[in-house]
């Protein structure tokens, strides 16, 4: 945490820079890891799971089940301990036993605010190509809390998996290396 001086510093440096923030995306991939609750034969178009993490309180649509080769099309809520009939956007391609262990991928998108700052390019036939990374600048007071490595940044519905993430000594801005 800043001292006192620094923070009302990073303060003034935030406002100051405010106008040159344009609209961001900050995104988190969640893994719940739970169990099939009865046996889904090949074809189903719906899955109950059981054994639920604490904090899940139900599927959403977008919820992705097994690395994201099945997909939920409706949010259904959790009752006692168990999530029955998710319908599927598409049907099952292989039975899937009792208790079988599944793992339940949520993304949570976070509007945002920030720039592009740079990124590593190279000039061929005179048209400059990203190579590498891309840096973005976000104030620390645009997110409710530190932005992860492995999280991801959407900028004009394209997204960008942090590799990296640095604050100033002010607290001011996050600076976001991506891949």
């Amino acid at each position: 945490m800043p001292s006192p001086m620094l923070a009302d510093l990073g303060a003034r440096v935030r406002s100051a820079l405010a106008p040159l923030t344009t609209p961001l995306v900050y995104r988190t991939s969640d893994t719940f890891t739970c169990k099939a609750a009865a046996v889904a034969a090949a074809g189903a178009t719906s899955i109950s799971l059981t054994s639920l993490p604490a904090g899940l309180a139900g599927v959403q649509p977008g919820d992705r089940i097994n690395a994201g080769s099945i997909t939920v099309s409706v949010a259904v809520p959790a009752s006692g301990g168990t999530i029955a009939a998710i319908p599927l956007s598409t049907p099952l391609p292989a039975q899937i036993a009792a208790g079988t262990t599944m793992q339940l991928q949520r993304d949570s998108d976070i509007p945002c605010r920030g720039w592009f700052e740079e990124a590593e390019t190279r000039i061929a036939a005179g048209i400059a190509y990203v190579t590498g990374s891309r840096i973005y600048v976000v104030p620390t007071d645009s997110l409710p809390a530190a932005p992860a490595v492995n999280g991801f940044i959407m900028d004009a519905g394209k997204l960008h998996q942090i590799k990296s993430v640095a604050s100033d000594p002010m607290g001011a801005l996050w600076r976001l290396t991506t891949v």
